[in-house]
């Protein structure tokens, strides 16, 4: 409660000088527009139940001043109050951004951020992870979100993590976000493979059973056979199957 009262003062404070901009003259202190830190204050007061009108028209009149990320967190903020209209303007400000990728199936944003990257707002990581979180209350079964999503599981530069601890908890509380909003936290099928035409695997996977099944297929030395093979992925039911193939580095002779 009292970080919840402090930035409430924090949020005041920038009102007053967005005000005095608007006098004439100026009086001190102003600033000419609101900024990222508004955003991301206005968008954790939105979360907990705080809303300020005029920082919110505020961040709506200077949108285009704002970062990607800042406009994900502006939206973030906007959704959790019900703000329908405004909400709509920034998914349509962020969609300008984004780019798809039809052969890999990958969707991501055109940062643009080459003047500001080193700064928090300029996270590519942390801004295509707001914008996943943003996606999943607005068309969490759309396309997109599931491109954004495979994104940035190819984008960990370091096989289990992004670039740090921060940015890699808010791209596993995006996944969570999705995960639940799309349904893909509710499977309930049946996956089977088969080698070169014999079934090798049968796994049931549902709620209980998503992180604890055995989804590894394993094929090594004399298992492996020259020539051209072939797997087969089967599933029945329902819920989406991801899969991921690893091939190491070997040479088949006839």
């Amino acid at each position: 409660s009292r970080g919840i009262d402090w930035l409430k003062n924090y949020q005041t404070l920038q009102i007053a000088k967005l005000r005095h901009a608007e006098m004439a003259p100026k009086a001190d202190p102003w600033k000419s527009h609101a900024d990222n830190m508004d955003a991301c204050v206005f968008q954790v007061l939105a979360d907990v139940g705080v809303m300020d009108h005029a920082m919110r028209d505020y961040l709506y009149r200077d949108r285009d001043h704002l970062s990607i990320y800042g406009k994900a967190l502006y939206g973030l903020g906007l959704q959790c109050r019900g703000e329908e209209e405004k909400l709509s303007m920034i998914m349509r400000n962020l969609s300008q951004y984004v780019v798809q990728d039809e052969e890999n199936q990958s969707a991501w944003l055109n940062m643009g951020n080459g003047g500001y990257w080193w700064n928090w707002y300029g996270s590519e990581i942390e801004a295509h992870a707001a914008y996943l979180r943003l996606l999943c209350t607005v068309e969490p079964k759309g396309q997109l979100a599931s491109r954004l999503v495979k994104y940035l599981l190819n984008n960990r530069k370091h096989a289990t993590y992004w670039s740090s601890t921060r940015d890699t908890a808010l791209c596993v509380e995006a996944f969570s976000a999705y995960l639940s909003a799309s349904g893909e936290d509710r499977p309930d099928m049946t996956v089977t493979l088969a080698y070169d035409g014999q079934m090798r695997k049968h796994v049931r996977i549902t709620p209980d059973t998503l992180f604890t099944c055995d989804n590894t297929f394993l094929l090594t030395g004399q298992e492996i056979d020259g020539g051209k093979r072939k797997l087969v992925i089967s599933r029945t039911g329902n819920g989406p199957l991801y899969y991921t193939a690893y091939l190491s580095t070997f040479t088949l002779e006839d």
